[in-house]
């Protein structure tokens, strides 16, 4: 292996442990006129073969990625939200005609357009080898593969098995690691690269601090922002919801005005002073926070490590929150947030361009007198998760984990005409050995009827395959039809990727949360049994959420994205065209606007009124439900004239002040005054893509009364 380490960097020279380098013009085809230090010493000295570049976060690493692919290949990054800026970013350089999207959105699946690059996520690139489809062809960046010690490692090594089973060139991109030669020995790369150099460098400070509660932690992340020069962007990381919550709550209660406006409490004014931003945070919420805090609007933004992980907000300033832990399970000492989260979360600090360096405060609830000592010890025992899970083993009745990985790794193998073993072989942290949590999946594949003695998919593998289902999920579904669960609950598993359990916790006061959560068990006690986020589906289905006003949009991972009712249409559709379930279009239709708009299935069709929304659509399927009604039908309604005196008594169990109430209920009978179509267009077109497939794209115009028919017919 070829390791190359960058030692020095002044002016227009860059220097290795072996030559000087001066920073150059770049050559025509590459979409930037110069090289930066990284940049100039990959180009140099790069040779060929599988390659690994370990460098700080806004170093130069994407150019890098841009060299090795020249134009054409693949570049897989971990999540949806990095793979669209990205995407943004490359057709800016190269041209739409020249770059595609592949996350899963329905437009991204059915775009056949011969692309030379495509942006996708690490699961669209996994689907892609499994099923061999041909957008994933020719070299390969992974970006972020410093993922692989995490729980998204089982994905980043069934990559980097499929890339060396093919043949395939790929290079790996990783923020600093503290042992990249190991982390280059264990991916299986010819040729390193090193560098520790930034454009903006970051001055760092560890403080000791007690951890006294919850509330104690915010009052002193309250009294370091009161202590920070107030011309600054500032990112606050905390390791925990609740601590955010209630640091967002004292800033608040001081004047600030607040973004969010889904929250666990009634800020006391709207606007952009500061915010919090998390996985709960409805997903319009945080592209707000997000764009006001990029364009300088918002200086100060609490945020956890999802943040670390997703788009590109560089700051001033990076406070960090770090709690030292003991690990029940294993007996190990561990910190919260991870001590490679605190990595990232340091790579946020510094806008190169705006000011000449950047800052980091790490608050550490520890008793040692060297923190950083201990943060770094932890680095530098970081293993690969599959190595992890090795030792730990899986639970095999937990669809959402990474049995279903596992599952749908062994099924892409054979699909691929592969030994499934010598494919677990390939597997770069395993090395070889025979893994049982493996083999136990494998087992019950066969049992299940998803693979056949012989070693080959069956039909029912092939569907799960090439509709993404897991097949530990499936079973789970069918478990539940089979005795006739609730049909919103019944299809939760076939979204086995969304981790609903937790979105509710922290909006609803914790009497009502622990009363609605023992509703739900003394329900479905005997059906469902799995800790799914089935409670807190059930909640939100329920339009229980409507009685929050500090609930306005759906939290979290009840937020059902396109791409997530897109998932769950084909699925459905597929499942029953193979004759493994019966079901109708409408049946469908109906699923996806109670998830969308949070509303009973009997109801589900009242969230289709033009513009009416999340907190609307509730009030709406209340007042009908008042005025007798127990069933809605999609397509033309009139809505009678007593609606409105009921709009006013069902919005003043959400408002306090008799003006929001009467202006909210004339808004919303203003939506409804006259004849109605209940449908949600975007709703009708996914699953229009979910019955016809590319035929879809010719029906994007065609109106909604003369699509419905033909859905109808096709499905």
């Amino acid at each position: 292996m070829k390791i190359v380490k960058i030692v020095k960097v002044k002016g227009k020279s860059v220097w290795t442990e072996e030559r000087r380098f001066l920073l150059s013009r770049a050559p025509e085809w590459f979409p930037f006129e110069r090289f930066n230090p990284l940049q100039v010493v990959f180009f140099r000295t790069y040779e060929g073969g599988n390659a690994l570049v370990v460098a700080p976060t806004s170093s130069g690493k994407t150019g890098v990625g841009l060299l090795f692919l020249r134009g054409k290949g693949v570049y897989a990054t971990p999540t949806k939200a990095l793979a669209s800026e990205l995407y943004g970013k490359f057709v800016a350089l190269y041209g739409e005609e020249r770059v595609g999207l592949k996350t899963g959105d329905v437009f991204d699946e059915y775009d056949e357009g011969d692309r030379d690059l495509y942006v996708c996520t690490y699961e669209s690139l996994a689907n892609a080898f499994r099923t061999d489809k041909g957008w994933a062809s020719g070299p390969v960046v992974l970006d972020e593969v410093h993922h692989i010690y995490k729980d998204r490692g089982v994905v980043i090594e069934e990559l980097l098995a499929h890339l060396n089973l093919r043949g395939r060139k790929f290079l790996a991109l990783s923020a600093t690691v503290p042992d990249p030669e190991d982390l280059a020995r264990t991916v299986g790369v010819d040729y390193l690269l090193v560098s520790s150099y930034r454009p903006v460098p970051i001055y760092e400070e560890y403080e000791r601090i007690s951890g006294r509660g919850d509330d104690h932690l915010a009052e002193v992340l309250l009294r370091k922002l009161r202590s920070l020069p107030q011309d600054e962007r500032i990112l606050v990381f905390v390791y925990k919801k609740d601590i955010g919550y209630r640091l967002l709550r004292k800033l608040s209660d001081m004047g600030y005005p607040v973004l969010n406006r889904t929250l666990p409490f009634v800020p006391k004014e709207i606007g952009e002073g500061v915010a919090f931003h998390n996985a709960d945070v409805p997903a319009v919420e945080r592209e707000e926070i997000e764009q006001a805090f990029r364009e300088g609007r918002l200086r100060r933004l609490i945020a956890t490590q999802t943040l670390a992980y997703g788009v590109n907000l560089p700051a001033d300033r990076v406070v960090i929150l770090v709690k030292k832990i003991k690990d029940r399970r294993t007996g190990k000492v561990k910190f919260l947030p991870d001590s490679l989260d605190v990595l990232q979360m340091k790579g946020r600090a510094g806008r190169f361009g705006i000011r000449d360096r950047g800052y980091v405060n790490v608050l550490v609830i520890t008793r040692s007198k060297n923190p950083m000592e201990e943060i770094l010890q932890d680095l530098m025992e970081k293993r690969p998760f599959v190595e992890e899970m090795e030792d730990a083993g899986i639970y095999l009745e937990e669809y959402w984990g990474i049995s279903s990985q596992i599952a749908l790794m062994i099924l892409g193998a054979l699909s691929s005409g592969m030994d499934w073993r010598e494919f677990v072989k390939a597997v770069p942290s395993l090395k070889g050995t025979e893994v049982a949590a493996i083999e136990e999946v494998h087992s019950y594949l066969v049992s299940g009827g998803f693979v056949s003695e012989d070693g080959h998919l069956t039909r029912l593998g092939e569907v799960m395959l090439n509709n993404s289902i897991s097949p530990i999920a499936y079973d789970e579904f069918k478990r539940r039809a089979d005795e006739g669960v609730d049909i919103l609950l019944t299809v939760r598993p076939l979204m086995y990727m969304k981790r609903i359990k937790g979105s509710l916790r922290s909006f609803l006061p914790p009497e009502d949360y622990y009363t609605e959560i023992s509703a739900f068990k003394s329900r479905f006690y005997q059906s469902i049994t799995l800790h799914d986020g089935s409670d807190e589906l059930w909640i939100f289905t329920s339009g229980r959420l409507f009685e929050y006003e500090n609930v306005s949009n759906p939290p979290g991972e009840l937020a059902f994205t396109r791409s997530d009712l897109f998932h769950l249409a084909r699925v459905l559709v597929a499942l029953h065209r193979e004759g493994y379930i019966f079901t109708t279009a409408e049946g469908i239709l109906r699923i996806l606007h109670a998830y969308r708009y949070g509303i009973p299935y009997e109801f589900a069709p009242v969230g289709g009124v033009e513009g009416v929304g999340f907190v609307r659509a509730n009030a709406l399927y209340r007042a009908l439900e008042m005025l007798n009604l127990r069933w809605v039908d999609f397509g033309l309604f009139v809505f009678s004239e007593d609606i409105k005196a009921v709009l006013m008594e069902v919005f003043s169990e959400r408002y306090t002040s008799p003006e929001r109430v009467r202006r909210e209920a004339e808004r919303t009978y203003e939506l409804i005054r006259g004849e109605r179509y209940l449908w949600d267009e975007n709703l009708i077109r996914i699953l229009s893509f979910a019955v016809l497939g590319r035929e879809a794209l010719s029906h994007l115009k065609t109106p909604v009364k003369e699509l419905i028919p033909i859905l109808q017919e096709r499905f």
